[in-house]
């Protein structure tokens, strides 16, 4: 009986550890999605014509923090991973 408990203690921790790093993937997931929508939706306002030359300096500069943000999100994922490898 003892072999058993030697063997089932760490399983609990692996189990733990693999739930939190999927709710950290999808947490992750939701981050990266948001600032790549806005990007995409400004993109096609500005090709579609929505929205007009005058007003394009404004949302590039959208575009520009939104990418800001995505590179932040992959410096965060890199120190994680540096931190658990």
């Amino acid at each position: 009986m003892k072999c058993l408990m030697i063997y089932r203690r760490p399983l609990i921790p692996w189990k733990e550890s693999e739930r939190e790093k999927g709710l950290m993937i999808a947490q992750l997931s939701h981050d990266i999605k948001t600032p790549i929508t806005s990007i995409q939706a400004t993109v096609e306002g500005i090709l579609d014509g929505v929205i007009k030359e005058g007003e394009q300096a404004h949302y590039l500069a959208t575009i520009g923090r939104q990418t800001e943000r995505l590179n932040k999100l992959v410096e965060e994922l890199n120190f994680f991973d540096s931190k658990h490898s």
